[in-house]
């Protein structure tokens, strides 16, 4: 099929209106000729400011990560200061794991699961979330600094950027209106709901589906391998994100393939492109899941005793899910304009499917909180495995977010298109103004911005780094047992593990959402060092040093330091002192004597 046939079937006879007038031209090639792409790229790196603003003043983006601030300061109860506490550990672990990820996609793709946490536990990747997408995103920072701290900066701020970008080129592809598209990009990446989690990126990251809903568009209506197999990538990115987002993104799926199949048919959907987009779609979800399903198979992931499900009190009004009344504004506007003005980019009518997605999604993030005799969640969890193991399906409404954002931009479309022409530059701008002024509420307009990151420090102290490098130069290498080692004091063990970003050696320090079983035989054995027993059971394990953090304890263990030291003094101990300084101590455990009986 040739391109001037393909564009046909992307915008019907008769709909083109003279959007020259409009800011754009409605064919989605055109615009590339437009200056309304650089207006969108300029508006979102503006609103980049307001969110980061902190972080790019006065952090280093080597040493700091963001955090939302109502995690900061003086709080009134335990709760709240568990809350705070364990954000600040998420966060840690959350830049480690990004970090980690973007080295390891480089350097040994294959060992992706076998992460450094939990040693000796394999596949301990399955034990939690995942963040693969966000590490293949971080790959261009590690080549360019190899800063894990660096590498989870740029990746927050390009998956606030790139999800602006992907809903602009969706909107404007889809209305013909690229104004709208810049409104919607807007209400989209930079509400409350999508950025106040950024101690947890992963569980808003819908921009894949995003851009899979527009190639998908694309392939039903022309059938291109390009199409095809961009649809597949955005889905296998999506996948390999996390649980939540791809939950929503299946919900959100349903009901837009049915206007699909209704509104273009199979007509143009050849077998050997639509396999393959098929097969990179399942191939991801296989390479994802699998290892957490044989997990759950082997009942090493249990079922949670709880669930965390959304109160319907969040969606309204005054609630954090609440989509605000601009943005109710501009999906009423979607609807009351018609379908023609919304959609003046291409055939058909998806409005309705994304309306309908809204509460497909809903009546599955409230769980048992939705009034009525059923739990849709837990009667599908019923059929599927391991759904009753998901701590927050609350999350997966990041859906909802999306499909009213979409709509939102389809309803400025259609303002814009009601506008006479002559105004219709001027009222573009003056909405994209509205809307930003609205949505993040920047102190230069003299508002209060919704949404603030605090700098919160989170290198490594420097000698800690420096105690690493000087073990590495004395030959010392291998996997590392951390004491103290228990369940308590989360902080420290979060940090030991953003540590091995820096120096890659694998640790016993565990900090994830189920805790692996050989880490309960670590920590047996761990609680016995110096004991030559359990010191050679560690060392069958594959560890090398033990390292004493003098400074930390927790809950359940408190090691003797002088026991430590006795022990390597021995001439025939298990253990030989390494190197020390004020705040750690490092001691090798030694290799098997062999016992001449033994020959």
């Amino acid at each position: 099929m040739s391109e001037a046939r393909e564009d046909e079937d992307r915008e019907p006879r008769g709909e083109r209106e003279d959007e020259v007038a409009r800011g754009g031209d409605a064919r989605p090639g055109g615009l590339r000729h437009s200056v309304w792409p650089w207006i969108a790229v300029a508006v979102f790196c503006v609103s980049l400011l307001t969110p980061f603003w902190e972080i790019v003043v006065s952090g280093d983006p080597r040493e700091v990560v963001p955090l939302f601030p109502r995690y900061e300061g003086e709080l009134e109860t335990r709760l709240e200061n568990f809350g705070k506490t364990a954000s600040k550990n998420d966060q840690l672990f959350v830049a480690w794991l990004v970090a980690r990820n973007a080295r390891t996609l480089l350097s040994d793709p294959l060992a992706l699961y076998d992460a450094e946490e939990c040693f000796p536990t394999p596949n301990v990747l399955a034990y939690g979330e995942h963040m693969i997408t966000l590490g293949i995103m971080g790959i261009p920072a590690h080549l360019a600094s190899g800063d894990p701290l660096l590498t989870f900066n740029f990746v927050l701020v390009m998956t606030t950027f790139l999800s602006a970008l992907a809903m602009y080129l969706l909107v404007a592809e889809w209305s013909g209106v690229p104004a709208a598209g810049v409104v919607a990009g807007l209400l989209y990446a930079f509400a409350p709901v999508k950025l106040d989690n950024v101690t947890h990126p992963y569980v808003n990251d819908t921009m894949w589906t995003v851009l899979a809903l527009m190639t998908a568009r694309r392939f039903f209506a022309g059938g291109r391998w390009r199409d095809a197999l961009l649809t597949g990538l955005f889905c296998a990115l999506q996948i390999g994100g996390s649980f939540y987002p791809f939950l929503a993104a299946l919900l959100l799926a349903v009901p837009v393939l049915v206007w699909l199949l209704v509104d273009y048919g199979v007509r143009k959907l050849r077998p050997a492109p639509t396999l393959a987009m098929l097969a990179i779609i399942l191939t991801a979800g296989w390479l994802v899941f699998s290892p957490y399903l044989d997990l759950h198979a082997n009942s090493e992931v249990a079922s949670r005793t709880r669930q965390a499900f959304a109160e319907g009190s969040v969606f309204l009004p005054g609630g954090r899910r609440f989509p605000g009344w601009l943005g109710l504004s501009l999906v009423a506007a979607a609807f009351a304009f018609g379908r023609k003005r919304a959609l003046g980019g291409i055939p058909g009518d998806p409005r309705w499917a994304l309306l309908l997605a809204c509460p497909l999604i809903l009546v599955m993030a409230m769980g048992p909180h939705l009034p009525g005799p059923i739990d849709f969640y837990s009667a599908l969890g019923a059929l599927l495995p391991g759904f009753d193991s998901v701590r927050i399906p609350r999350d997966q409404a990041s859906g909802i977010h999306l499909a009213l954002s979409l709509l939102a931009g389809l309803g400025a479309a259609a303002l814009l298109r009601a506008a006479p022409s002559r105004y219709a530059l001027a009222a573009g701008l003056a909405l994209v103004l509205i809307t930003y002024a609205v949505t993040l509420r920047p102190t230069a307009l003299g508002l209060e911005p919704p949404v603030v990151y605090r700098a919160h420090v989170a290198r490594p102290e420097a000698e800690t780094l420096d105690f690493f490098r000087s073990l590495e130069a004395r030959g010392n290498r291998g996997p590392v047992l951390e004491l103290p080692i228990g369940y308590g004091s989360p902080g420290p063990r979060a940090m030991q593990i953003l540590t091995s970003a820096y120096h890659h050696r694998p640790t016993s320090s565990c900090y994830n959402s189920f805790i692996p079983v050989e880490f309960e035989t670590t920590w047996k054995l761990g609680k016995k060092v110096p004991d030559p027993e359990a010191v050679a059971a560690l060392r069958e394990m594959g560890f090398t040093t033990v390292v004493a953090h003098h400074s930390h304890k927790t809950q359940l263990v408190v090691f003797d330091k002088a026991k430590l030291d006795r022990a390597a003094a021995e001439a025939e101990g298990p253990l030989r002192a390494l190197y020390s300084i004020p705040s750690m101590s490092a001691y090798e455990i030694l290799p098997r004597v062999e016992d001449p009986s033994d020959r």
